[in-house]
């Protein structure tokens, strides 16, 4: 008998519990319901500049400050102007060097072309007529053909020079911080 009273407790309890337990969860749920229909809805808060700085200044754990990365964050007017500004600097300094490299190599070229000519003139240089009575006249064509050789050879060494300053250009304007269209 006294097992069956124990038993029978036992049983009770085992069926109470889940039904207190289910209305005890029942009554959150309301109470949850209830503070949500007081509340007004909103949109949360929108943290400000100030607020960030006040946090910084009362030394708040609740602000992390991250590191400054260069261009990155937010950037006030002036800022912005001054970097389209210093972006149109160093596109027209980019365009200025590649239009003076294009320059050199074009005056290079045309040194060379002109010292050929001059090569090309001298050795078909056969004229009688001209200085019939110097007696070194073959001589000097000869030292002016030497002449214009040397010429030639530093002209040539300097238009590789300046092809090779030209085809550097857009490396260079990359790590400097040019764009690739600025050079071309």
């Amino acid at each position: 008998m006294a097992r069956a009273a124990i038993l029978a407790a036992a049983v009770a309890l085992a069926v109470s519990a889940p039904a207190a337990r289910a209305q005890s969860l029942g009554e959150v749920a309301a109470r949850e319901q209830e503070k949500k229909a007081r509340k007004p809805a909103s949109a949360g808060r929108v943290y400000t500049e100030e607020d960030l700085k006040k946090a910084r200044e009362a030394g708040s754990s609740a602000v992390t400050v991250l590191p400054a990365v260069p261009g990155v964050g937010t950037a006030t007017r002036e800022e912005v102007d001054r970097d389209a500004a210093s972006a149109q600097n160093k596109e027209k300094f980019w365009r200025n060097k590649a239009a003076e490299r294009r320059e050199a190599l074009r005056k290079a070229d045309a040194r060379v072309q002109e010292l050929e000519v001059r090569i090309s003139a001298l050795r078909t240089d056969m004229n009688p007529a001209a200085d019939v009575q110097d007696p070194n006249r073959l001589q000097n064509i000869d030292r002016q053909f030497r002449e214009a050789q040397e010429a030639l050879q530093a002209a040539q060494r300097e238009a590789a020079a300046a092809r090779q300053a030209v085809a550097d250009l857009e490396d260079e304007a990359r790590r400097g911080g040019g764009l690739p269209g600025w050079v071309r």
